[in-house]
């Protein structure tokens, strides 16, 4: 098997509990943000060799996206992860079957509309807490 992952007949996915999951449908993109780490100076007159020390600190996940073209209903379940004030799951499997699954606050909207071009959905939030990875098996 090859060390890359066809992106083509990846699935994405969302859950009210994170146990429940139902199929986002017509999607065209997505987002998995990277961890932004912090670290703090450590640094004190008791440094070796005058070499600055630093300790880990907290971590951010960023903001993920999800881009779909328009269905109503697609629409109306993406205003329905809006309105959970504790977020959304989403779960993002590629086709060689890895898996990163978030927890997200989230914003839905209508892309903007331009003639002879399809309506667009993005749904785009705060991820809140670690993104889980599952290797491929």
């Amino acid at each position: 098997m090859p060390d890359f992952a066809e992106l083509w007949g990846g699935t994405v996915e969302r859950s009210a509990d994170g146990t429940v999951w139902s199929d986002v449908e017509k999607v065209t993109g997505v987002t998995v943000p990277a961890i932004t780490k912090t670290f703090r100076d450590r640094t004190s007159m008791d440094t070796a060799s005058k070499v600055r020390e630093y300790g880990g600190g907290f971590a951010d996940t960023g903001e993920a996206s999800i881009t779909a073209f328009f269905t109503a209903a697609g629409f109306a379940k993406a205003k329905e992860d809006e309105d959970r004030a504790d977020g959304t799951y989403y779960r993002v499997t590629l086709d060689d079957g890895s898996a990163f699954t978030f927890l997200a606050i989230v914003t839905a909207s209508l892309d903007s509309l331009e003639m002879d071009a399809d309506a667009m959905i993005t749904i785009s939030g705060k991820v809140s807490g670690e993104i889980a990875y599952t290797a491929a098996a």
